[in-house]
């Protein structure tokens, strides 16, 4: 590309009619992946009350929200203290008539990433009796927690700590799903489309030369619609050695290949004589 721009800086002349170079040029850029996502959850039944159920499932999502955010804030300190449920958010109103209210559930936000609530359900339950077929027999709450991690190899430390909080309410967890955000995106479209110029007009010179001519001004640009996917490189392990036999290893790849291709078309210029 530089041997392309310095062709087209020294070359003098003047243009042929209607005479131009097209080329293709491509250019790639890696990024790192800087953030990842799980979804943990967790759920509890009861044979009568949909209310002991719910106040059930919300303690222990609680509790898996302060587990998690002492993970999230344990290395780098946390932006808002995480908080364990109050006495006052697990007692049970009095009176008779009163259902049972569930604790206050709050997002944890630390440097390291944030965990909130991110859906709830409700439904009942059935068991199959001989004679009757199938007879109601209860409800599940689950509530889903999300983790959205800044600090993305921080990803095998939030399973194992979800895992050991919510014990026999944990129903499903699913990831770690590693991305790149969108500013970094942006940032590496915009350098992918700088080496792709480059690289076409670096061509362009070249074959320039080879005819006889220099490069003249540029004459119209296309971008082409390529993609932004994970590359085939070497992954890096978290977990198992690095902090016990406990803890879980995640393999996660070293980042995310942003593509961007243009075609170039520069007018020929005769060469000085």
């Amino acid at each position: 590309g530089g041997g392309g721009g310095g062709a087209e800086r020294g070359g003098r002349g003047r243009a042929r009619g209607g005479r131009e170079v097209v080329t293709r040029g491509s250019g790639q850029v890696w990024e790192a992946y800087d953030r990842a996502e799980i979804q943990v959850e967790v759920s509890a039944a009861h044979a009568s009350s949909v209310h002991r159920a719910r106040e059930a499932a919300a303690k222990a999502t609680s509790q898996l929200l302060v587990r998690l955010g002492a993970v999230l804030s344990a290395r780098d300190g946390a932006t808002s203290e995480p908080t364990s449920p109050s006495d006052e958010d697990l007692r049970a109103p009095r009176g008779p008539r009163r259902a049972p209210r569930a604790p206050r559930l709050r997002a944890v936000e630390a440097r390291g990433g944030i965990c909130r609530t991110a859906g709830v359900s409700i439904h009942q339950t059935y068991k199959q009796v001989p004679g009757e077929g199938s007879v109601p027999s209860g409800f599940r709450v689950s509530n889903t927690v999300a983790v959205q991690l800044r600090a993305p190899e921080l990803a095998a430390e939030v399973i194992d700590a979800a895992v050991e909080s919510a014990g026999e309410h944990l129903r499903n967890l699913s990831g770690p799903n590693f991305g790149v955000s969108e500013a970094r995106l942006e940032e590496a479209e915009q350098a992918a489309f700088q080496r792709a110029f480059r690289h076409a007009r670096g061509r362009a010179a070249l074959l320039a030369r080879e005819a006889g001519c220099t490069l003249g001004e540029c004459l119209s640009i296309n971008d082409s619609d390529d993609s932004a996917g994970p590359g085939s490189t070497p992954m890096r392990l978290f977990g198992g050695a690095n902090r016990g036999a406990t803890a879980t290893p995640v393999a996660m790849g070293d980042g995310q290949v942003v593509e961007r291709s243009v075609t170039v078309a520069f007018r020929l210029l005769e060469a000085a004589s």
